[in-house]
């Protein structure tokens, strides 16, 4: 199998799991009820949780056709989980694209990539107001 393929593959499971991902505590980040620094809410708090236009599938989909296993990480046998965070802001648009924990320069760039090269997402709803939401997206890259 392609190491492109092994990591989309991957990346299935990973999506299903991504729901549940923010339910966890972020040490990094201050709470204040649901809402963290300048009006920015977690995903796992929204009420109307944002989306990627066509759904779960179509950003699978995306995913599948954009990523390519960057040939230095093959060179160098590398693998590993790469977690995109971004904040779909009120309009759709993804911002503040960052992965805050390295596991190679080579993967953490091709993920970054593929995530600034998405359309708008369908925005976040609290109180029936469109909202800034924190989200994150684990991309799993394998060799095999």
């Amino acid at each position: 199998m392609k190491p492109k393929k092994a990591a989309i593959i991957i990346l299935i499971l990973c999506v299903s799991l991504s729901k549940f991902s923010l339910s966890q505590t972020d040490t990094s980040i201050i709470h204040t009820d649901s809402i963290i620094e300048e009006n920015i809410y977690l995903f796992k708090d929204v009420e109307v949780k944002p989306t990627f236009m066509g759904g779960d599938k179509a950003m699978l989909n995306y995913i599948w056709h954009e990523v390519n296993y960057p040939d230095q990480a093959v060179e160098e046998n590398v693998e590993g989980t790469v977690y995109v965070h971004f904040i779909i802001e009120k309009n759709g648009v993804l911002t503040n694209i960052c992965v805050p924990e390295s596991i190679n320069k080579y993967l953490d760039a091709e993920a970054i990539r593929v995530v600034k090269k998405m359309l708008a997402w369908n925005p976040g709803k609290q109180n029936g107001e469109f909202v800034r939401v924190k989200h994150r997206i684990p991309i799993k890259f394998v060799l095999t």
